[in-house]
């Protein structure tokens, strides 16, 4: 046997995150020693690509399970309705799958004929799709096996599926209702648990009833608070009788243990997203349970068979992925480019700002609606192919607009924000209004059996200050909205406010084709840095307010989480820089040349002795004109001639470099540091002028990458950077 080793990631009882080391022993003969290995993925999302790397580990194996959210999330699937993931998991030989939400987004006829099959289409899944709670409503009947039964190493091990309740409105509703409109399949989908619980134990113990020696639970219910309460850790606390349990849905990687309604610990697993890992669980000899996660990377090897079975694949879609439609000069993102963290679901971004710019514009709507949790992919700067936008909308929705009243604007924001700042599927990104999130008011949503929306509740609002086109939102006006079926006409993420509303447009394009025409079309197939999609954070459409007023210690739009508070906080304190007004920062506005100057020349107390100044676009009057003089005689900025200044020019980051660079040598700093500016792929954008700047600023750690391998010479510099790199500076000294 082959000794590998490897790591995993384990969630303590605290909650904490801690790395350590274990062996996992690969069987090459698969010889016969009482030790069973149960391999399990979850929510790969068409990760095809890292399939030859897990054969590589998995070798022989006792079972292969997935759980959920296989098939769907990237081209692969998009273009093949889920079928070559399904050929990729026969070749792999699972042998037990749970239907996740996404399994059914290709529609209810092509769930069946990769599950089922039927008298005319045979099954196209060699595995067993499993699920204890997925109930037909009119017959009362379970539509898939709630178990199946495996024999390994001379043992009887039961796997129980469990599908996420949460399917109702995470998947498209319209195909588990009928022509009316009226649910006919659901999950055990009471508020309480309850009914999960009691359909999960009855499978449990059914299963025991046919004298099998391990029961293994296998849902795709992952363990996010709006998940409650359908958590994997709910339905572990109140059942007994499953001895591990197998997890998806909330992209988690970890391993742990739950206590069960007997106070036994259960050990739980999930291994994240997109095949980052593999989930290995060994049964002993003796009984005992244990998980481990497998790192999957670049320096995994592949399995050399499988690879030529998934490269045959990639050839049939290569040329479609590959099509050129467009370009960006920005990177459009889903993730804080500073942390690195997803952000799409609780906050605005570029690429949420341009989704909804793309929707309303096609159909000429007064505002526009998409879900955080339907955007997917990042696009990165530069050519932006066909397979870059199925990656950011892989769903295949529908365009579509519809009538509504200002209240139920008001109401879906309200529904959207409700768990903010913890992220949600159903957040809203926008475009024709623009609103504020008060996140320390407790949201007053109320949702019904199915988890959807179903009323306000008494509780004040958190969502305040909703401006359409503009002007203050009016709840008795009638707006048009503009979106995709799934969410507007369909009611996913629990959208139940817009039940009934008229329908203005529908099938107006596919997800994917209403962003490729708004780029072509209305930005002239290019995403202009100079665009309002040049900053990753947005335009500034939605405004996160994480503290009450009086509670404020300095500006209601910086916060405690965001990146750049500390810089912020220590150029207010310090009197370097001021705020808007007395509530406003501003992070994301623009620096321009008189701010520039402004900070510096506090910095240094100096003075110029006059406001009398040269320049005939300097009034003497303005809060700059000091800072000007003495910028402009002591050759730290320059005029663009001997009258013109243009103080309100933006300020680029190579110009701040300089700017820097020349004050560096007026006070007497060290300028002999120097970074590598080779190392980032843009590097030749950086102006002869500014190269050296920025190479002293890079060595200083001032002016960073953009954590994509660029350095952005040309972008446009924020109030938060200029905090940001002041306090640098500071403490460099």
């Amino acid at each position: 046997m082959n000794s590998i080793s490897k790591r995993f990631i384990s969630i303590t009882a605290m909650g904490a995150v801690v790395l350590s080391s274990f062996t996992c022993a690969l069987a090459t003969d698969h010889e016969s020693d009482g030790i069973i290995k149960i391999y399990f993925t979850n929510d790969v999302h068409c990760a095809y690509e890292n399939y030859a790397r897990a054969a590589s580990i998995i070798g022989d194996k006792d079972l292969l399970i997935d759980a959920g959210d296989n098939i769907q999330g990237d081209i692969i699937g998009t273009i093949s309705d889920g079928g070559y993931m399904v050929d990729i998991m026969n070749y792999m030989g699972y042998d037990a799958a749970v239907p996740g939400n996404h399994e059914f987004d290709y529609g209810i006829d092509r769930f069946f004929e990769i599950v089922k099959g039927s008298d005319d289409v045979p099954k196209l899944a060699d595995c067993d799709y499993i699920s204890c709670n997925f109930r037909d409503i009119v017959s009362g009947a379970p539509v898939l096996e709630p178990y199946k039964i495996y024999e390994a190493e001379g043992k009887k091990v039961s796997v129980v599926g469990i599908s996420t309740p949460e399917t109702l409105t995470k998947s498209n509703p319209a195909n588990l209702k009928n022509e009316d409109g009226e649910w006919i399949y659901d999950f055990s989908n009471d508020k309480t648990g309850e009914i999960l619980y009691e359909t999960v134990q009855s499978a449990v113990d059914s299963a025991r009833e046919k004298d099998v020696d391990y029961v293994i639970a296998v849902g795709h219910l992952g363990t996010d608070e709006e998940s409650e309460p359908w958590t994997s850790s709910d339905v572990i606390a109140n059942t007994t009788g499953i001895d591990a349990f197998i997890d998806g849905h909330s992209h988690e990687a970890y391993t742990a243990s739950v206590k069960n309604e007997n106070g036994e610990e259960i050990p739980v697993a999930q291994t994240g997203t997109k095949l980052e890992n593999i989930g290995c669980m060994t049964i002993d000899a003796e009984g005992g349970i244990s998980a481990q996660l497998i790192k999957i990377d670049e320096n995994t090897a592949e399995d050399n068979k499988t690879k030529e079975f998934i490269d045959g694949i990639a050839a049939e879609i290569e040329d479609i992925k590959n099509e050129v439609v467009a370009s960006s000069d920005v990177k459009l993102t889903t993730t804080d480019p500073q942390s690195g963290e997803r952000i799409i679901r609780n906050r605005e971004t570029n690429l949420g700002d341009l989704c909804a710019d793309a929707y309303r514009a096609i159909t000429g709507a007064d505002i526009a609606f998409v879900n955080g949790g339907g955007i997917r992919a990042d696009i990165d700067m530069g050519e932006i192919t066909y397979g870059d936008i199925i990656a950011v909308h892989p769903f295949g929705n529908e365009a579509c607009m519809i009538e509504v009243t200002g209240q139920q604007i008001a109401d879906a924001l309200e529904w959207a924000s409700a768990s903010n700042p913890e992220e949600l599927g159903g957040f809203l990104q926008v475009s024709g209004l623009s609103y504020e999130i008060h996140n320390y008011i407790e949201s007053p949503c109320e949702s019904d059996e199915s988890g959807g929306f179903q009323s306000i509740g008494d509780g004040e609002r958190r969502v305040r200050n909703i401006r359409i086109g503009g002007e203050e939102i009016d709840y008795n006006k009638k707006y048009t909205l503009a979106g995709h079926n799934y969410m507007l006409l369909d009611l996913g993420d629990g959208f139940n406010m817009f039940k009934g509303a008229d329908k203005l447009l529908e099938s107006v394009a596919i997800d994917n084709q209403v962003i490729i025409k708004y780029i072509t079309e209305n930005l002239n197939g290019n995403v202009s840095a100079d665009s309002v999609y040049g900053d990753p954070y947005g335009e500034g459409r939605i405004k996160i307010v994480s503290s009450k007023p009086e509670e404020n210690v300095s500006f209601d739009d910086v916060v405690e989480t965001d990146w750049f508070f500390d810089a912020v906080l220590y150029a207010s304190q310090n009197g370097i820089m001021q705020g808007i007004n007395d509530d406003q920062f501003s992070p994301y506005s623009e620096v321009t040349r008189a701010m520039a100057v402004t900070v510096l020349y506090r910095m240094t107390e100096g003075s110029a002795g006059s406001k009398s100044s040269r320049f005939s676009d300097v009034d003497e009057n303005a809060y700059y004109a000091l800072a000007v003089d003495w910028a402009s005689e002591n050759g730290i900025v320059n005029g663009y001639s001997d009258t013109v200044f243009a103080p309100d020019d933006a300020v680029t980051r190579e110009q701040l470099a300089l700017i820097l660079y020349r004050y560096a040598i007026l006070t007497g700093r060290d300028i002999s540091l120097n970074g590598n500016l080779s190392a980032f792929a843009d590097c030749e954008n950086i102006s002869d002028y500014a190269y050296e700047a920025v190479e002293w600023a890079n060595g200083n750690e001032l002016i960073n990458g953009n954590g994509d391998g660029t350095i952005n010479p040309t972008g446009k510099t924020t109030r938060a950077e200029l905090a940001s790199i002041l306090m640098r500076y500071s403490e460099a000294e």
